[in-house]
Protein backbone atom coordinates (compact mmCIF):
# COMPACT_ATOMS: atom_id res chain seq x y z
CA UNK A 1 0.00 0.00 0.00
CA UNK A 2 1.40 3.19 -1.36
CA UNK A 3 2.55 5.74 2.02
CA UNK A 4 0.53 8.76 3.17
CA UNK A 5 1.46 11.84 2.00
CA UNK A 6 0.93 13.47 5.52
CA UNK A 7 3.53 10.48 6.50
CA UNK A 8 5.89 11.43 4.09
CA UNK A 9 5.89 15.14 4.97
CA UNK A 10 6.71 14.41 8.83
CA UNK A 11 9.66 12.03 7.37
CA UNK A 12 11.15 15.19 5.43
CA UNK A 13 10.40 17.33 8.34
CA UNK A 14 12.83 15.27 10.64
CA UNK A 15 15.44 14.94 7.77
CA UNK A 16 15.43 18.45 7.92
CA UNK A 17 14.76 19.68 11.70
CA UNK A 18 15.27 17.09 13.55
CA UNK A 19 11.22 17.25 15.30
CA UNK A 20 8.93 14.45 16.70
CA UNK A 21 6.00 13.29 14.07
CA UNK A 22 3.92 14.73 16.17
CA UNK A 23 4.92 18.60 15.53
CA UNK A 24 2.45 20.17 12.88
CA UNK A 25 4.25 20.85 9.50
CA UNK A 26 2.12 24.08 8.76
CA UNK A 27 2.31 27.01 10.83
CA UNK A 28 1.24 30.99 9.81
CA UNK A 29 1.88 34.51 10.33
CA UNK A 30 -0.04 37.23 9.20
CA UNK A 31 1.94 39.37 6.06
CA UNK A 32 -0.04 42.05 6.71
CA UNK A 33 -3.89 42.94 6.33
CA UNK A 34 -5.64 39.74 5.26
CA UNK A 35 -3.14 38.08 3.57
CA UNK A 36 -1.97 35.23 5.56
CA UNK A 37 1.60 33.06 4.97
CA UNK A 38 2.42 29.54 6.10
CA UNK A 39 5.21 27.49 5.62
CA UNK A 40 6.11 23.31 5.87
CA UNK A 41 9.53 21.62 7.31
CA UNK A 42 11.08 25.30 8.01
CA UNK A 43 11.34 26.91 11.12
CA UNK A 44 9.46 29.83 11.72
CA UNK A 45 12.55 32.43 11.66
CA UNK A 46 13.87 31.27 8.47
CA UNK A 47 10.49 31.34 7.01
CA UNK A 48 10.45 35.26 8.01
CA UNK A 49 13.76 35.50 6.53
CA UNK A 50 13.14 34.11 3.09
CA UNK A 51 9.73 35.82 3.11
CA UNK A 52 11.72 39.52 3.56
CA UNK A 53 14.24 38.09 1.12
CA UNK A 54 11.30 37.94 -1.36
CA UNK A 55 9.44 40.63 -0.45
CA UNK A 56 6.49 41.21 -2.90
CA UNK A 57 6.37 45.15 -4.29
CA UNK A 58 2.45 45.20 -3.57
CA UNK A 59 3.33 48.82 -5.06
CA UNK A 60 4.21 47.52 -8.46
CA UNK A 61 1.14 45.08 -8.58
CA UNK A 62 -1.31 47.50 -7.69
CA UNK A 63 -0.71 49.39 -11.11
CA UNK A 64 -1.03 46.11 -12.45
CA UNK A 65 -4.50 45.76 -10.67
CA UNK A 66 -3.40 43.06 -8.12
CA UNK A 67 -3.08 42.53 -4.48
CA UNK A 68 -1.45 40.10 -2.45
CA UNK A 69 -3.23 37.14 -1.81
CA UNK A 70 -0.77 35.01 0.50
CA UNK A 71 2.72 33.73 0.31
CA UNK A 72 4.72 30.74 1.01
CA UNK A 73 7.64 28.95 1.20
CA UNK A 74 7.11 25.14 -0.04
CA UNK A 75 9.52 22.65 0.79
CA UNK A 76 12.86 22.73 -1.50
CA UNK A 77 15.85 20.48 -0.79
CA UNK A 78 19.27 22.55 -0.95
CA UNK A 79 20.34 22.94 -4.47
CA UNK A 80 17.22 22.67 -6.07
CA UNK A 81 14.62 24.90 -7.65
CA UNK A 82 10.43 25.04 -7.89
CA UNK A 83 9.53 23.68 -11.07
CA UNK A 84 6.25 23.85 -11.35
CA UNK A 85 3.01 25.90 -9.96
CA UNK A 86 -0.45 24.75 -10.50
CA UNK A 87 -3.20 27.03 -9.13
CA UNK A 88 -6.88 25.50 -9.05
CA UNK A 89 -10.00 26.82 -7.16
CA UNK A 90 -9.64 24.92 -4.48
CA UNK A 91 -6.18 23.61 -4.02
CA UNK A 92 -2.70 24.77 -5.57
CA UNK A 93 -0.13 22.34 -6.47
CA UNK A 94 3.82 23.14 -5.68
CA UNK A 95 6.26 21.03 -6.73
CA UNK A 96 10.64 21.13 -6.92
CA UNK A 97 13.06 19.92 -9.24
CA UNK A 98 14.09 17.35 -5.72
CA UNK A 99 10.61 15.60 -6.89
CA UNK A 100 8.84 16.80 -3.73
CA UNK A 101 5.09 17.88 -4.52
CA UNK A 102 3.32 20.70 -1.58
CA UNK A 103 0.02 21.03 -1.74
CA UNK A 104 -1.56 24.33 -0.09
CA UNK A 105 -5.27 25.56 0.15
CA UNK A 106 -6.34 28.03 -2.33
CA UNK A 107 -8.63 30.23 0.14
CA UNK A 108 -5.99 30.47 3.02
CA UNK A 109 -2.52 29.32 1.27
CA UNK A 110 -2.32 26.90 4.38
CA UNK A 111 -0.45 23.89 3.60
CA UNK A 112 -2.27 20.49 3.29
CA UNK A 113 0.28 17.90 2.41
CA UNK A 114 3.97 17.25 1.31
CA UNK A 115 5.44 14.15 0.08
CA UNK A 116 8.80 13.24 -1.96
CA UNK A 117 7.43 11.32 -4.77
CA UNK A 118 10.91 9.76 -5.32
CA UNK A 119 14.65 10.45 -5.54
CA UNK A 120 15.94 14.16 -6.31
CA UNK A 121 17.36 12.41 -9.34
CA UNK A 122 14.27 12.29 -10.80
CA UNK A 123 12.53 14.31 -13.87
CA UNK A 124 9.39 15.43 -13.33
CA UNK A 125 7.65 16.87 -16.71
CA UNK A 126 4.25 18.34 -15.87
CA UNK A 127 1.16 18.20 -13.23
CA UNK A 128 -2.51 17.46 -14.12
CA UNK A 129 -5.45 17.06 -12.43
CA UNK A 130 -9.00 14.67 -12.68
CA UNK A 131 -11.07 15.03 -9.90
CA UNK A 132 -9.98 14.33 -6.70
CA UNK A 133 -6.63 13.08 -8.23
CA UNK A 134 -2.86 14.72 -9.50
CA UNK A 135 -1.41 12.92 -12.24
CA UNK A 136 2.18 14.19 -12.20
CA UNK A 137 4.11 12.40 -14.64
CA UNK A 138 7.76 11.75 -14.43
CA UNK A 139 10.52 10.30 -17.07
CA UNK A 140 9.05 7.37 -17.72
CA UNK A 141 5.76 6.63 -15.08
CA UNK A 142 2.98 8.09 -13.52
CA UNK A 143 2.62 9.14 -9.86
CA UNK A 144 -1.02 9.59 -9.01
CA UNK A 145 -1.93 11.61 -5.86
CA UNK A 146 -4.85 11.02 -4.46
CA UNK A 147 -5.89 14.64 -2.78
CA UNK A 148 -8.67 13.67 -0.74
CA UNK A 149 -7.35 10.59 1.26
CA UNK A 150 -3.66 12.38 1.30
CA UNK A 151 -2.42 9.21 -0.26
CA UNK A 152 0.32 8.38 -3.35
CA UNK A 153 -2.24 5.66 -4.33
CA UNK A 154 0.01 4.15 -7.26
CA UNK A 155 2.92 4.55 -9.74
CA UNK A 156 2.14 3.59 -13.80
CA UNK A 157 4.13 3.13 -16.78
CA UNK A 158 3.94 6.42 -19.00
CA UNK A 159 4.80 4.03 -21.92
CA UNK A 160 7.46 6.75 -23.10
CA UNK A 161 10.63 8.59 -22.27
CA UNK A 162 8.70 11.76 -22.06
CA UNK A 163 10.28 14.62 -23.13
CA UNK A 164 7.92 17.44 -22.55
CA UNK A 165 4.66 18.35 -20.76
CA UNK A 166 1.67 16.01 -20.95
CA UNK A 167 -1.65 17.00 -22.79
CA UNK A 168 -5.05 16.35 -20.63
CA UNK A 169 -7.76 14.63 -23.33
CA UNK A 170 -10.61 13.71 -20.86
CA UNK A 171 -9.61 11.19 -18.57
CA UNK A 172 -6.17 10.38 -20.35
CA UNK A 173 -2.85 11.63 -21.03
CA UNK A 174 -1.38 11.83 -24.29
CA UNK A 175 2.66 12.37 -23.75
CA UNK A 176 5.96 12.34 -26.53
CA UNK A 177 8.42 10.44 -26.46
CA UNK A 178 12.28 10.99 -27.03
CA UNK A 179 12.04 8.55 -29.51
CA UNK A 180 9.68 10.58 -31.90
CA UNK A 181 6.31 7.93 -30.27
CA UNK A 182 2.87 9.54 -29.04
CA UNK A 183 1.02 7.91 -26.79
CA UNK A 184 -2.04 8.22 -25.12
CA UNK A 185 -2.41 6.73 -21.80
CA UNK A 186 -5.63 6.29 -19.19
CA UNK A 187 -3.60 6.46 -16.13
CA UNK A 188 -6.62 4.55 -14.03
CA UNK A 189 -7.70 2.14 -13.06
CA UNK A 190 -4.29 0.75 -11.90
CA UNK A 191 -1.90 0.01 -14.15
CA UNK A 192 -3.38 2.05 -16.83
CA UNK A 193 -3.82 0.90 -20.56
CA UNK A 194 -2.62 2.79 -23.44
CA UNK A 195 -5.33 3.79 -25.52
CA UNK A 196 -3.18 4.58 -29.15
CA UNK A 197 0.06 5.12 -30.15
CA UNK A 198 1.57 7.17 -33.07
CA UNK A 199 5.61 7.39 -34.32
CA UNK A 200 6.17 10.09 -35.66
CA UNK A 201 10.07 9.00 -36.14
CA UNK A 202 11.49 11.80 -35.52
CA UNK A 203 12.95 12.92 -31.96
CA UNK A 204 10.07 15.45 -29.88
CA UNK A 205 11.85 18.28 -27.76
CA UNK A 206 8.79 20.90 -27.16
CA UNK A 207 5.52 19.77 -25.61
CA UNK A 208 2.49 19.03 -27.58
CA UNK A 209 -0.18 21.63 -27.57
CA UNK A 210 -4.23 21.03 -27.20
CA UNK A 211 -6.89 22.34 -29.81
CA UNK A 212 -10.55 21.05 -29.26
CA UNK A 213 -10.50 17.46 -29.61
CA UNK A 214 -6.96 17.79 -31.34
CA UNK A 215 -3.52 17.08 -30.47
CA UNK A 216 -0.13 19.30 -32.50
CA UNK A 217 3.27 18.08 -31.98
CA UNK A 218 6.29 19.29 -33.88
CA UNK A 219 9.56 17.39 -34.28
CA UNK A 220 12.95 18.14 -34.12
CA UNK A 221 13.40 18.44 -37.75
CA UNK A 222 10.26 20.10 -38.71
CA UNK A 223 7.33 17.51 -38.95
CA UNK A 224 3.96 18.85 -37.97
CA UNK A 225 1.30 16.03 -37.35
CA UNK A 226 -2.35 17.11 -35.91
CA UNK A 227 -3.83 13.85 -34.29
CA UNK A 228 -7.05 12.92 -32.70
CA UNK A 229 -7.18 13.06 -29.47
CA UNK A 230 -9.65 10.01 -29.12
CA UNK A 231 -7.53 7.51 -31.12
CA UNK A 232 -4.72 8.92 -32.40
CA UNK A 233 -5.80 9.55 -36.40
CA UNK A 234 -3.93 11.70 -38.44
CA UNK A 235 -5.93 15.13 -38.78
CA UNK A 236 -3.59 16.62 -40.72
CA UNK A 237 0.45 16.91 -41.28
CA UNK A 238 3.22 19.80 -42.76
CA UNK A 239 6.92 19.32 -42.87
CA UNK A 240 8.51 23.12 -42.19
CA UNK A 241 12.06 23.87 -42.79
CA UNK A 242 13.34 23.48 -39.63
CA UNK A 243 11.79 22.67 -35.99
CA UNK A 244 10.43 24.85 -33.30
CA UNK A 245 13.12 27.29 -31.69
CA UNK A 246 10.30 27.75 -28.95
CA UNK A 247 7.20 26.09 -27.50
CA UNK A 248 4.26 26.04 -29.32
CA UNK A 249 1.18 28.41 -28.80
CA UNK A 250 -2.94 27.66 -29.19
CA UNK A 251 -5.84 28.57 -28.92
CA UNK A 252 -8.58 30.65 -30.80
CA UNK A 253 -8.80 27.35 -32.56
CA UNK A 254 -5.51 27.85 -33.89
CA UNK A 255 -2.04 26.26 -32.93
CA UNK A 256 1.21 28.23 -33.64
CA UNK A 257 5.13 27.35 -34.10
CA UNK A 258 7.84 29.30 -34.24
CA UNK A 259 10.13 27.97 -36.30
CA UNK A 260 14.33 27.72 -36.51
CA UNK A 261 13.23 28.72 -40.28
CA UNK A 262 12.68 32.23 -39.56
CA UNK A 263 8.81 31.64 -40.10
CA UNK A 264 5.62 31.47 -37.96
CA UNK A 265 3.17 28.96 -38.87
CA UNK A 266 -0.64 28.83 -38.31
CA UNK A 267 -2.93 25.75 -38.40
CA UNK A 268 -6.27 24.49 -38.10
CA UNK A 269 -6.22 21.44 -36.67
CA UNK A 270 -10.04 20.68 -37.02
CA UNK A 271 -9.27 20.56 -40.59
CA UNK A 272 -5.72 19.58 -40.21
CA UNK A 273 -4.97 22.51 -43.07
CA UNK A 274 -2.05 25.25 -42.69
CA UNK A 275 -3.74 28.58 -42.41
CA UNK A 276 -0.62 31.13 -42.85
CA UNK A 277 2.78 31.62 -43.04
CA UNK A 278 4.49 34.72 -41.63
CA UNK A 279 8.19 35.59 -42.58
CA UNK A 280 10.90 36.79 -40.35
CA UNK A 281 14.74 37.70 -41.19
CA UNK A 282 16.50 35.22 -38.09
CA UNK A 283 15.43 32.81 -36.31
CA UNK A 284 12.97 31.75 -34.05
CA UNK A 285 13.72 31.86 -30.31
CA UNK A 286 10.67 32.94 -28.57
CA UNK A 287 7.48 31.53 -27.20
CA UNK A 288 4.27 32.89 -29.12
CA UNK A 289 0.96 33.62 -27.47
CA UNK A 290 -2.44 34.25 -28.63
CA UNK A 291 -4.64 36.82 -27.10
CA UNK A 292 -7.88 37.91 -28.21
CA UNK A 293 -7.25 37.41 -32.02
CA UNK A 294 -3.45 38.37 -31.89
CA UNK A 295 -0.26 36.06 -31.89
CA UNK A 296 2.12 38.05 -30.15
CA UNK A 297 5.72 36.73 -30.44
CA UNK A 298 9.55 38.86 -29.96
CA UNK A 299 11.18 38.83 -33.33
CA UNK A 300 14.94 39.85 -34.32
CA UNK A 301 13.99 42.32 -36.95
CA UNK A 302 10.79 43.87 -35.94
CA UNK A 303 11.26 43.06 -31.77
CA UNK A 304 7.57 42.48 -30.27
CA UNK A 305 5.25 42.13 -32.63
CA UNK A 306 1.22 41.46 -32.87
CA UNK A 307 -0.12 39.16 -35.95
CA UNK A 308 -3.52 38.92 -37.02
CA UNK A 309 -4.58 34.80 -35.82
CA UNK A 310 -7.19 34.80 -38.53
CA UNK A 311 -5.11 36.11 -41.51
CA UNK A 312 -1.31 36.40 -40.30
CA UNK A 313 -1.25 40.07 -41.30
CA UNK A 314 0.84 41.79 -38.80
CA UNK A 315 -1.38 44.35 -36.81
CA UNK A 316 1.42 46.10 -34.90
CA UNK A 317 5.38 46.13 -34.40
CA UNK A 318 7.19 47.75 -31.23
CA UNK A 319 11.33 47.78 -32.84
CA UNK A 320 12.97 49.05 -29.37
CA UNK A 321 10.53 46.43 -26.78
CA UNK A 322 10.85 42.62 -25.95
CA UNK A 323 9.27 39.81 -23.79
CA UNK A 324 6.92 36.90 -23.79
CA UNK A 325 3.55 36.63 -22.77
CA UNK A 326 2.81 35.63 -18.97
CA UNK A 327 -0.58 35.72 -18.54
CA UNK A 328 -3.90 36.99 -19.97
CA UNK A 329 -5.68 39.47 -17.80
CA UNK A 330 -9.29 40.83 -19.02
CA UNK A 331 -8.49 40.02 -22.32
CA UNK A 332 -4.96 41.95 -22.24
CA UNK A 333 -1.04 40.32 -22.42
CA UNK A 334 0.89 40.47 -19.41
CA UNK A 335 4.24 40.54 -20.80
CA UNK A 336 7.16 40.20 -19.06
CA UNK A 337 11.04 40.97 -20.51
CA UNK A 338 12.73 39.65 -17.56
CA UNK A 339 13.05 43.16 -15.26
CA UNK A 340 9.52 44.70 -16.04
CA UNK A 341 5.72 43.90 -16.71
CA UNK A 342 3.30 45.31 -18.90
CA UNK A 343 -0.24 45.17 -19.33
CA UNK A 344 -0.41 45.20 -23.39
CA UNK A 345 -3.58 45.66 -25.49
CA UNK A 346 -3.22 42.98 -27.94
CA UNK A 347 -5.28 44.78 -30.80
CA UNK A 348 -2.40 47.50 -31.05
CA UNK A 349 0.05 47.09 -28.59
CA UNK A 350 -0.47 49.89 -26.47
CA UNK A 351 0.58 49.50 -23.43
CA UNK A 352 -1.87 50.33 -20.56
CA UNK A 353 -0.19 50.03 -17.25
CA UNK A 354 3.63 48.42 -16.23
CA UNK A 355 5.60 48.19 -13.54
CA UNK A 356 9.28 47.40 -12.15
CA UNK A 357 9.95 43.54 -10.81
CA UNK A 358 12.84 41.71 -9.47
CA UNK A 359 13.68 38.48 -8.05
CA UNK A 360 10.65 37.02 -10.20
CA UNK A 361 11.89 33.17 -11.62
CA UNK A 362 8.38 32.58 -13.44
CA UNK A 363 4.88 33.40 -13.31
CA UNK A 364 1.65 30.94 -13.91
CA UNK A 365 -1.53 31.76 -14.03
CA UNK A 366 -4.23 29.84 -12.26
CA UNK A 367 -5.96 27.20 -15.05
CA UNK A 368 -9.73 28.61 -13.96
CA UNK A 369 -9.55 32.20 -13.04
CA UNK A 370 -7.07 35.49 -13.74
CA UNK A 371 -5.39 34.74 -10.31
CA UNK A 372 -1.23 34.99 -10.43
CA UNK A 373 1.40 32.50 -8.91
CA UNK A 374 4.75 34.03 -8.71
CA UNK A 375 7.40 31.99 -8.41
CA UNK A 376 10.59 34.22 -6.66
CA UNK A 377 14.27 33.38 -7.00
CA UNK A 378 14.50 32.69 -3.38
CA UNK A 379 12.27 29.75 -3.73
CA UNK A 380 8.53 30.90 -2.37
CA UNK A 381 5.24 31.45 -3.75
CA UNK A 382 2.73 34.36 -3.73
CA UNK A 383 -0.83 34.20 -4.89
CA UNK A 384 -1.94 37.76 -6.62
CA UNK A 385 -5.51 37.84 -7.18
CA UNK A 386 -7.03 40.94 -9.05
CA UNK A 387 -7.69 44.05 -7.14
CA UNK A 388 -11.08 44.84 -8.79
Amino acid sequence: MPPPLLSASRQIARAVLGVSAGVSLAFGVIAGGCASTTATTASESSVRDRLADAAVDTEAWRELGYRLDWHVVPFVADGQRIREVRGDQDIVAVQETGSTITVYDTATGRALLTNQLATPLSRYVGIERVGDRLYIVGNSDISIVNLEQGTLDTRVDAGVITTGRPVLMGDSLVMCGQEGDVVSVLPLPSPGFELWRFGVRDPINIDPVQVGGVVVVASRSGNIVMLSGSDGAVVGRDRIFEGPGAQLAAGDGVAVVASLDRSIYAYDPVDGQRIWRFLTTRPLRSTPAIVQGTVIITTADRGLIGINTATGDLKWSKPDEVGEVVAEIDGRALISDGSSLRLVDPDDGSVIASAQVDGIASIEQATDSEALYIISESNTVARLVPSR
